[in-house]
């Protein structure tokens, strides 16, 4: 994981090909919500992960859908910036609800164990 920035920048889409078994359908969203944090648009196969994401990119159902969605981002620049700012707007709003959560929570434990003044 830690050379994941690296690789991202010298890719113009991320390809996330995977088989339909129990191991895939566990994966976390980290490669999505690392393309997203870069602008980057990609093509994957279906999964729970890809489903909650829901931004940023285009599932590929089969063989001929790869196809597809490939040679429409190649043919089409202005598709690949949208998708890549709508992952990275995907991406944004996840880490600001995710953090402002566990702050609220720091919060309310600082609060349940203050002394009143």
């Amino acid at each position: 994981a830690w050379d994941r920035p690296v690789t991202l920048s010298q890719l113009d889409v991320l390809l996330l090909p995977q088989q339909e078994n129990a191991f895939n359908r566990s994966l976390s969203d980290q490669w999505l919500m690392a393309a997203g944090v870069r602008g980057l648009p990609w093509v994957a196969s279906p999964s729970p992960a890809v489903a909650d994401w829901q931004a940023g990119g285009l599932v590929a159902r089969d063989g001929d859908a790869w196809y597809s969605c490939l040679r429409q981002l190649c043919r089409e620049p202005s598709l690949r910036a949208e998708l890549g700012e709508a992952g990275r707007q995907r991406a944004e709003g996840r880490e600001t609800a995710h953090l402002a959560g566990d702050w609220q929570a720091v919060i309310r434990r600082i609060g349940a164990h203050s002394e009143p003044g």
